[in-house]
């Protein structure tokens, strides 16, 4: 068995900045109490960390709710969506004809449950594109590149908008290895309401 992990791990980093001036909470991991201080009337006996960070940081899912209020949250998403047969879409040298490797891709997702993972950069997908993305009828979409590349968040906000959740930065050198049939999984936080979640994403080879 082959486990090729996609996830960029969460590290303190500069936070995501929107030109309108937006700057997402910054990543940062503080002790709250250590091995052998006091605490309260004796010694604590353990290590408890204090973590801050977005609920977009690093590798993330995107509910719809991301961009659409009232929309479905991460954790409307059913678990079995979390786990399916990969399907493989390389766009990194098809920008003259997106339409075509997509409906092929589409083509193999034989398997119930077939995740696409896409090798490309959000900003590439045009809006034919994207119809042909949403067209696959599968509630969990995976993108080797960050939505925030993505100019006026065009693409995300559509795929959003027709009920797809997304996993975006993965680790794209990772992610360049996983071939059609293996098995993607997606393990985001299990906190009720969330509009986006840290997450660690994998992909199983039998």
């Amino acid at each position: 068995m082959l486990i090729i992990d996609l996830t960029i791990p969460l590290s303190p980093s500069v936070p995501f900045t929107d030109p309108s001036g937006y700057i997402d909470p910054p990543t940062r991991v503080e002790p709250w109490v250590t091995i052998g201080q006091s605490s309260g009337a004796g010694t604590s006996p353990f290590h408890v960390s204090h973590l801050h960070l977005s609920a977009h940081a690093s590798t993330h899912i995107d509910a719809p709710s991301h961009f659409h209020a009232g929309a479905p949250t991460v954790s409307d998403l059913p678990a079995e969506a979390l786990a399916g047969r990969a399907v493989v879409i390389d766009l990194r040298n098809a920008a003259n004809d997106l339409i075509t490797p997509l409906r092929e891709a589409r083509g193999r997702a034989s398997a119930p449950g077939a995740t696409p993972l896409l090798l490309t950069p959000l900003q590439w997908l045009t809006p034919a594109a994207v119809d042909e993305v949403i067209a696959w009828q599968r509630p969990l979409i995976t993108f080797a590149g960050e939505e925030d590349a993505d100019p006026g968040f065009v693409a995300v906000s559509r795929l959003l908008a027709a009920y797809r959740w997304m996993v975006t930065n993965l680790d794209p050198d990772n992610a360049a290895q996983v071939q059609d049939n293996d098995l993607l999984v997606v393990a985001p936080l299990a906190i009720a309401g969330l509009e986006g979640s840290s997450c660690r994403v994998l992909a199983i080879r039998d």
